[in-house]
Order: structure tokens, then sequence, then C-alpha cells
């Protein structure tokens, strides 16, 4: 058989579909967002930072660089200006930067994703 039985792995797992966020959280310096979703995660060698609005206490930030590991996905991010309104993240692709690891469905995009602290 040609091709790769990933996609069977993940029905076999009782995931079907994209990967979504479960929590997002800043922490404490406000210099970097973690994102964890339900399954782990693949990224891809370029991360595109204008997929990504990101606002915590009024305030825009903008990332800079990011990584995934497992899980999570950590956005270093800084300061981009006052922004009223609730606290939240954003992913807009294309281009796809996260994907699953398994079956390589890309993250779909989400928006007001709950931001905490």
């Amino acid at each position: 058989m040609v091709g790769s039985p990933r996609p069977f792995a993940a029905l076999a797992l009782g995931l079907s579909g994209p990967p979504v966020p479960v929590f997002a959280v800043i922490d404490a310096t406000f210099t970097q967002v973690t994102i964890t979703f339900d399954r782990q995660l693949h990224v891809n060698p370029t991360l595109t930072p204008s997929n990504y609005i990101i606002r915590y206490a009024d305030t825009l930030r903008t990332v800079t660089t990011g990584s995934a590991s497992g899980m999570t996905a950590v956005l270093n991010v800084i300061n981009g200006g006052m922004d009223v309104g609730i606290d939240r993240v954003t992913y807009d692709p294309p281009p796809n930067d996260l994907s699953d690891f398994v079956s390589g469905l890309p993250v779909a995009p989400f928006t007001d994703f709950p931001l905490t602290l």
C-alpha cells in the first residue's frame, strides 16, 4: 500500500477533525503565551507571526517567534499598543503553522479564544 496510515491512527484513537485549543495562558511577565491543544502538534519550520492576534489587559501583544512541542504551542510576544477588549487569542491562517502530529490535519482558525494569566 502506498501512502501514510497516519489518518487511520488518529481515527483509531477517537480523534477526528483538526486539533482544537483547550486553554491559553500568558505568563506573569506578559512575554509568552502558551496554547494547549487536544492532541500532539507538528509546527511548520517557519511560524507566521501575523497569523496570531493576542490581546491581554487591554494591550495588543505582537507575536515575534514561536514553537510547538507535544500538545502546546509557545508564542513569544511583545507589547503592541493599546487594544481595549476581552483577553483573547485568535489564530487566522494561511499559511497554516500548526497541524495534528498524527493525521497532518491543520489547526482550524479560531477567534476570541479565552486567554488567562
